[in-house]
């Protein structure tokens, strides 16, 4: 049996080229995680006429983040996401085509920016060392601290701000920024917020969209300085992304169980014919995580980023 994990977010509008679908393996020796981006998909891909495919129902009204569950007794992973992700290009590494904020706002920033840097220029001269203040056009409104994160991360400015988050770029047009102060969590993350939030051995996590993808963020419970969780070989991403979604979605949980169950019983190549009994328990579960809601409750995202090394204050 084979179980794909599918999370979907969509946009509150429509055509826009930044939606997600992520698609990961279930189980203990799930490998497969990778990550799409879409613009017209507004529901996960029906089951309907594949009756070698079964799918936790998932319905989608509004714009947010949803998941459901693709299971099969006979396809392979891969032929298994093939299906779920038609209709949908693979996600590159550019993060400018990762944030989800309104690209006029960014647009916007970048004008004033350049424009009050060029003032300064021809009035005075700029010193090498200049770094122009981001904090006033915060101020004014003409920048919010999300775009003026989003313009460092894609190269349109350098940035210097506070905790040394540094974000340097070499061209003659990089207009060099500062900002005293942390950034806000709220204006790293979509939307403000994280899908959830739960504590492992004195350490809170906290799963987000942030620049595209979904990501780790983690702080001690006593702080509120939150840092990307970086990769330790031990616990990969994966495992602790799933750990994170079956503490809100227990289904997702059991399904992980029940496939750990199943391996264990040392089961050769499947079908529907031969194991209806598998197929009926893997049914149900599913049933009951569509009946349980599969929208992501997001909780607003509170305290500060913080880049590497990760230091107490």
């Amino acid at each position: 049996m084979n179980c794909l994990l599918a999370i979907l977010m969509l946009t509150e509008r429509r055509n826009h080229p930044n939606g997600r679908l992520v698609v990961m393996q279930l189980g203990e020796q799930a490998e497969l995680y990778h990550t799409y981006r879409h613009k017209e998909i507004s529901r996960f891909r029906s089951v309907e006429g594949h009756s070698d495919i079964f799918m936790a129902p998932s319905s989608i009204e509004h714009a947010g983040t949803h998941l459901t569950i693709y299971c099969s007794a006979s396809r392979s992973v891969n032929s298994l996401e093939k299906f779920i992700i038609e209709d949908t290009q693979q996600l590159n590494r550019l993060s400018a085509m990762g944030f989800h904020q309104d690209l006029t706002k960014e647009e916007d920033c970048l004008y004033a920016l350049k424009k009050r840097h060029k003032e300064l220029q021809k009035i005075r001269g700029l010193s090498p060392n200049f770094r122009l203040n981001a904090f006033p056009f915060i101020e004014d409104r003409k920048c919010t601290e999300s775009s003026v994160y989003c313009l460092a991360l894609q190269g349109e400015i350098s940035l210097f701000a506070k905790d040394d988050l540094n974000i340097k770029h070499q061209g003659k047009m990089t207009i060099p920024v500062e900002y005293n102060n942390r950034f806000s969590m709220a204006s790293i993350v979509l939307g403000g917020k994280f899908l959830h939030v739960m504590q492992i051995h004195q350490q809170e996590f906290g799963l987000a969209w942030y620049q595209g993808k979904l990501e780790i963020f983690v702080k001690v419970p006593s702080s509120n300085l939150w840092r990307l969780k970086k990769e330790d070989g031990r616990f990969s991403h994966h495992h602790l992304i799933n750990g994170i979604i079956a503490h809100q979605f227990p289904g997702v949980g059991a399904i992980t169980k029940a496939l750990k169950s199943l391996n264990h019983k040392s089961m050769g190549p499947a079908s529907h014919d031969q194991y209806p009994a598998q197929v009926q328990e893997f049914n149900q579960l599913l049933s009951k995580i569509g009946k349980s809601g599969t929208e992501f409750n997001q909780v607003l995202a509170t305290g500060f980023f913080i880049p590497e090394p990760y230091t107490h204050p």
